[in-house]
Formats: structure tokens, C-alpha cells, sequence
């Protein structure tokens, strides 16, 4: 059924003909958690809500390096304060991992993780609902093995999940059942060689694997025909290749494409067309920790483009790079002279026509780690000229959130006078930008912060033409 749904969603996505627009710069970098503590191995989850989604980073978070790690979490976009999931003073609590069921209609949300609470690390769940509340949590596993490096696909409700102990690399699928969820058809995929598994939407399990006194590339996949998992087999072998990704998708079209880090280098692997694609960047000779996030669409000048993220730099000062396509250009986006590490690219919140990408990273300073975060912007198809709201005006503003400029994009349909202001939670009125006729069509605006004494917080930008008006939340993060 699964494999049928995916062929009918490629078909219909491949009937609609889609271009892309990127804004030429990525926001500047915002610190998500405290710089007292000791904050690493990011996992996003996004909420789909028909007002706005919301994107919450769960995380491990350390008061010391002797201290049990910890699972907090934020919500990145309206930059709440930090909170506590689970933790104590003896219990480990890492490695969290999400993923939703149903998005769109009875959604529901998942934090899996793993801790040793019964003495031996094993696989648990929570439910994570809207309002912020947790379930009870729930065990996945109960064996006397360790269970570590789990890795669960986000693709929504397909829960392919994996992970070692210490003798086996294991796969299975993860589905709801009542309050909790439950592994089906667990799969024993390799020996106790292996590591850093990652697993694609129902279909791929690739891995890391010593053979030989070398680390290669693995990979396992499901036959339907057999309905069993294949032998092992190799995808690359030279070198020394590790830090394996499956990176993130805009949709699930093109979840079998991987990439690692092969002495310095980057490389690419596409699972369907069986192909190896060495990654290059202009002025950049070593890489580290890459990954990326695929669009998965077809554009007028690029056929499935792809973001990359990785690390370049030497001793302390390691910094986090991107590039927009798979060709030579980045850019340095922490640009910060610290150690930065382990970027991770994945899906924010989508608006109208734009699709939103966020990097997640690591900088190490001052003895402690600290989450930073930026987001890029992409606009997705033409927009009709002939475009006619019912009762909104299409409005964005970002990025989010934002230190010292604001920009704000909306489509009119005609030049009726329209006013732009912000607003406090509360609906009083802070900032009126300014009350004109613009001209139809997309306009922009650039509001600056730094001349108004406001205060870190959320806001709404509000924009009104005659009958019609929209408002966006937005978070200013000082």
C-alpha cells in the first residue's frame, strides 16, 4: 500500500511544474539554547497547523560533561523559553528522535529516545501533543542488549526506524497503537561491525561497516516481491568514509540518496540510479560532517537541487559552510571563529508558496556547546498576476526569528491604500509602518528594529487593504 501511495504521489507531483526562487542570503545565526550547558544531537518536529506550523528542536542537553544528559526542547520559532522533557541526577536520557502521524487531519506526535532507567539502554516513546503536554512514556524494546544509534526516517506515518545493540543492526516499522506506538517486523540487517545507521522511507537501510580494517559503505533494502530485506552489500569502499546522511526531503520523492565524509571529502550516492556523485566546493579543500537537504521538484534550471551543509576550518576554528546546489559555490554562514560542528539541514515552516529550510549546529566555546540556528527561504512556482484573495492578503515576513531587520513580502491584487503595522500579542498597536498606495503585484519592506525600543518577544505584522487583511507571528530574539 505504502509503495502504492508513493507512486501515485510522484505522478501526481510530476504533472505540476514548479520553479524556484532563493533568497540570496541566509538569516543571521540565532543561539537556541543556554551557552552555560552542554547542548547537542538536534532532531526537529514539526507541527502542522492550519494558522501557522510550528517547529520544535528536542535536543541533549548536559550541565557538565560528568552530568546524565538530558532531553529538552524549544520551539524555534517563537523562541519560548527552554524546557525540560526528562532528567535526573542518574538516569540518561539521549538521542531523541520525532515523528507525526497523519499531519494534516488527527495529527499526532511522537519523541522516541534512548535511556538506561532499567539498567541496560533501551528504546522508549511520548507523546507530544499541541498545548506542550507529554503523554506517559512507553517502552519500545526490552532486551538485555544496549540499544544505541537509533535513527527514524521523518517521513510522515512511515516510522521506518533503526538501530544497533551490540551484536545486530536492526530495522522495523514504527506504527501507532492505542496511546503508544509499536515495532512491526523487526528485521536483523547485520553483524556487530556496523554503525551509524540511517534508513530511508520504507525501502533503504544504509550504514557504516569496518570490513577489513576499513570503513565502507553499506546498504540493505526491502524486496516486495520476497517481502524481505536484501543481503548486504556494499555502496563504497575506498578510504575512510564515515559521518553517513541521509540528509532531509521536501518530500519523500527522493529519500534515497545518501552522502558521508570520505577523508576530507564529500561524496554523494543516489540508490536508484546506482550512481556516485563526488561533491565539490570552490576554495574549499576539506570538508567535515556533511549533509543536505533535497527539494525534490522539478525548477526551471535544476532537477531535484539540493542544499549542502558542512563543516570546513582547521583546530579551533571550524565553520559551518553552505551551498545552494550541488555545484562549487558556499558561503561560511556561522562565520563565528569558534568550533563549530555536526550542521544539520531539515524542514521549517512552509507559507502559501514559500518553503522554508533550517540549519542546526553546534559551536563549542567557552567549555560549553550552545544550538545555533538559520533559515533560508525558498518561493516555489509562479504566482498568478491575476492572483484574487477571498478575505487574506498573501503576507510573509522573515526570518524568524530576527535581531536588528524585518523583511515583509505581500501580494496585492490591486493598488488600494493598505496599512502595515506590528502589533503585541495582546492586539496593541506598537510600530505603524506606514499607510500608502503600493503597486500590484509582490512589494517589500524593510523594517528596522533598531529604531524602535522594542523588546524580545512575539509579535504580529499586520497588513490591511479595505475589507481585506492577513497577520503573521513574528519573534524578535535580541
Amino acid at each position: 500500500m505504502k509503495k502504492q501511495i508513493l507512486l501515485t504521489l510522484i505522478i501526481v507531483i510530476a504533472g505540476i511544474k514548479l520553479s524556484a526562487q532563493f533568497y540570496p542570503d541566509w538569516t543571521e545565526p540565532v543561539e537556541i539554547t543556554d551557552s552555560l550547558s552542554v547542548n547537542s544531537n538536534p532532531n526537529v518536529l514539526l507541527f502542522y497547523d492550519m494558522y501557522g506550523d510550528d517547529l520544535f528542536c528536542f535536543y541533549e542537553k548536559k550541565h557538565s560533561e560528568e552530568s546524565p544528559s538530558q532531553i529538552w526542547y524549544r520551539n524555534v520559532y517563537t523562541m519560548e523559553p527552554e524546557q525540560q522533557v526528562f532528567g535526573n541526577d542518574t538516569v540518561e536520557y539521549r538521542n531523541p528522535q520525532c515523528i507525526s502521524y497523519n499531519p494534516y487531519s488527527g495529527a499526532r506526535y511522537f519523541v522516541i529516545f534512548e535511556s538506561n532507567q532499567t539498567g541496560n539502554y533501551e528504546i522508549y516513546g511520548v507523546e507530544f501533543f499541541p498545548d506542550g503536554s507529554f503523554g506517559l512514556p512507553f517502552n519500545l524494546t526490552n532486551t538485555p542488549s544496549n540499544e544505541n544509534s537509533l535513527f527514524i526516517n521523518q517521513s510522515p506515518d512511515w516510522g521506518t526506524t533503526c538501530w544497533k545493540t551490540e551484536d545486530e543492526l536492526l530495522v522495523a516499522s514504527l506504527s501507532p497503537s492505542g496511546d503508544t506506538l509499536q515495532f512491526d517486523d523487526i528485521y536483523t540487517i547485520d553483524g556487530n561491525n556496523s554503525f551509524d545507521p540511517v534508513c530511508s522511507s520504507g525501502y533503504y537501510v544504509f550504514y557504516g561497516k569496518i570490513f577489513n580494517d576499513s570503513s565502507q559503505i553499506w546498504f540493505s533494502h526491502f524486496d516486495y516481491q520476497t517481502n524481505q530485506w536484501s543481503e548486504p552489500d556494499t555502496v563504497y569502499t575506498m578510504g575512510n568514509n564515515i559521518h553517513l546522511s541521509a540528509g532531509s526531503h521536501m518530500f519523500v520523492l527522493d529519500d534515497y540518496s545518501i552522502c558521508w565524509e570520505n577523508n576530507g571529502h564529500v561524496i554523494g550516492y543516489d540508490a536508484i540510479l546506482n550512481e556516485i556523485i563526488p561533491v565539490n566546493f570552490q576554495g574549499i579543500t576539506v570538508c567535515f560532517e556533511p549533509t543536505f537537504h533535497a527539494y525534490d521538484m522539478i525548477t526551471s534550471e535544476h532537477f531535484f537541487p539540493s542544499i549542502f551543509s558542512f563543516c570546513s576550518g582547521e583546530g579551533d576554528n571550524r565553520e559551518v559552510f553552505v551551498s545552494d546546489y550541488y555545484g562549487p559555490e558556499c558561503r561560511n554562514l556561522s562565520n563565528n571563529n569558534f568550533y563549530d560542528s555536526n550542521p544539520m539541514l531539515c524542514n521549517g515552516r512552509d507559507h502559501h508558496w514559500y518553503h522554508n529550510v533550517i540549519n542546526i549546529w553546534q559551536t563549542h566555546k567557552n567549555g560549553n556547546v550552545v544550538l545555533s540556528m538559520s533559515q533560508l527561504s525558498l518561493l516555489l512556482g509562479d504566482i498568478p498576476e491575476n492572483y484574487k484573495g477571498n478575505s487574506e492578503i498573501l503576507l510573509k515576513a522573515f526570518p524568524l526569528p530576527f535581531k536588528n531587520r524585518l523583511t515583509i513580502e505581500y501580494f496585492l491584487d490591486n493598488e488600494e491604500e493598505i496599512m502595515l503595522g506590528l502589533y503585541s500579542m495582546s492586539g496593541q498597536a506598537i510600530v505603524r509602518m506606514f499607510e500608502a498606495n503600493h503597486t500590484r503585484g509582490w512589494n517589500t519592506f524593510k523594517f528596522d528594529v533598531e529604531k524602535y525600543s522594542l523588546k524580545s518577544g512575539v509579535y504580529y505584522v499586520v497588513l490591511k487593504q479595505g475589507q481585506k487583511q492577513n497577520a503573521v507571528k513574528v519573534v524578535v530574539a535580541k
